[in-house]
């Protein structure tokens, strides 16, 4: 878990922006007034001037006081962790309707509750999932008499170093499938979160008759979508770009990072001069502290998932091509026959709209929901629990009789 005082890992980055975007501004301001030397209105633009020049600094300065503040805040989460009940590798799984039982002090229901097989990102860590306690689906879930169970990636280790995203599927993902039907006697609903949608899509494709249900939340698929921010390469940089992560064991969480902040550049700044308004132990403040740790709080990418996420499925689009082969099986959506539950959030900048719908409409037997929120907000926003934990809950308990 993330210790306190942590860094941000992008900060060089977008102070670099920041005085660039101040620099810039100071010298557009010098050549207005040296064009308008003559003009009848060279007071007012002068003026105009000293104001752009002034705003700009007055946001690297909110910027640098908000990063003071992220910097020197004693925030830790202190959600006590849910059990582990399974391990291969650095993967394990933990039981959160273990963790809700301890939590209430309650006995286990007569009935026996819906297992979920929640499989988040390979980027970033699993407690998104369960933020904070009123922040927290897999608490909810629990709560409402599911079996949730979440996967902790944790960093590749030697088993999982020379790993693609088929790998984990077949290996990690295929063994945990196992164990959840053997230790609760049901098919569990696979549900993945971001690029976790895409190996358990895979998952549920390799073994249609293990699982019940499939859920998908905010899960890529069509790369070229005309909404998505990501850059497309030419040739070159596409071969430049090959050669740069094959010179890599893997590939830090900091360059993962900067390479999702190139998505929305200014978002950092207005996150940290937000920050820099909060008041420190209030509501507002916790909450923005628990998000931004786990925003930093990623994992490095093994070399062959590096190389599927940014080049085989972000630049040659393998998945909406069909062409992606897990087991020497090509995952194609239309096939699965099983119930889908699709969250595609309407203001999702990481994986938007046209991103995520597509595989709304080659499912054959799906149900889409669209959270009014972004990539994150769906998960653990003020609106999530009506927007998304109840639709998902009301979907589910349609699954018990499956």
């Amino acid at each position: 878990m993330m210790r306190d005082g942590a860094p941000l890992p992008t900060l060089p980055i977008h102070l670099a922006l920041q005085m660039s975007a101040w620099s810039s501004s100071t010298i557009a301001s010098a050549c207005l007034n040296n064009a308008s030397a003559r003009s009848k209105k060279v007071l007012e633009k002068q003026r105009l001037a000293g104001e752009v020049s002034r705003l700009a600094k007055s946001r690297v300065e909110a910027l640098l006081k908000g990063v003071g503040v992220y910097q020197a805040a004693s925030y830790r989460r202190d959600l006590p962790e849910a059990p582990a009940v399974w391990r291969r590798g650095t993967a394990r799984l933990l039981d959160y309707s273990a963790a809700a039982r301890a939590d209430n002090g309650t006995a286990a229901r007569p009935c026996p509750p819906v297992p979920i097989l929640f499989i988040p990102s390979l980027i970033n860590r699993y407690y998104v999932l369960d933020l904070q306690p009123k922040r927290s689906l897999l608490r909810f879930l629990a709560q409402a008499g599911a079996m949730p169970l979440v996967i902790d990636w944790d960093a590749p280790g030697p088993l999982e170093r020379g790993y693609a995203c088929a790998d984990y599927v077949t290996d990690h993902l295929a063994a945990a499938l196992r164990f959840v039907r053997e230790t609760t006697g049901q098919p569990p609903v696979l549900a993945g979160y971001c690029m976790g949608g895409i190996l358990a899509l895979a998952l549920a494709a390799l073994f249609p008759h293990q699982a019940r249900g499939l859920a998908l939340f905010a899960t890529p698929w069509d790369f070229h979508s005309a909404d998505m921010r990501a850059p497309r390469l030419n040739p070159a940089a596409l071969a430049r770009a090959r050669q740069w992560l094959s010179e890599m064991d893997s590939l830090p969480a900091a360059q993962v990072q900067a390479l999702f902040s190139l998505m929305d550049p200014w978002l950092f700044q207005e996150k940290f001069q937000r920050l820099s308004t909060l008041t420190p132990g209030s509501a507002a403040f916790e909450s923005f502290m628990a998000l931004e740790r786990w925003v930093n709080d990623g994992v490095p990418l093994a070399k062959r998932v590096a190389e599927d996420c940014l080049i085989r499925f972000g630049q040659e689009n393998l998945l909406a091509r069909g062409q992606w082969k897990v087991d020497g099986q090509r995952i194609i959506p239309q096939r699965i026959r099983m119930p889908v539950f699709v969250a595609a959030p309407r203001k999702d900048n990481v994986v938007p709209p046209g991103c995520a719908l597509p595989l709304h409409r080659l499912l054959p037997h799906s149900a889409l929901c669209e959270p009014s929120g972004g990539h994150v907000g769906m998960i653990v926003g003020r609106k999530a629990r009506a927007e998304l934990w109840q639709p998902f809950a009301r979907w589910l308990s349609l699954q018990r009789s499956i």
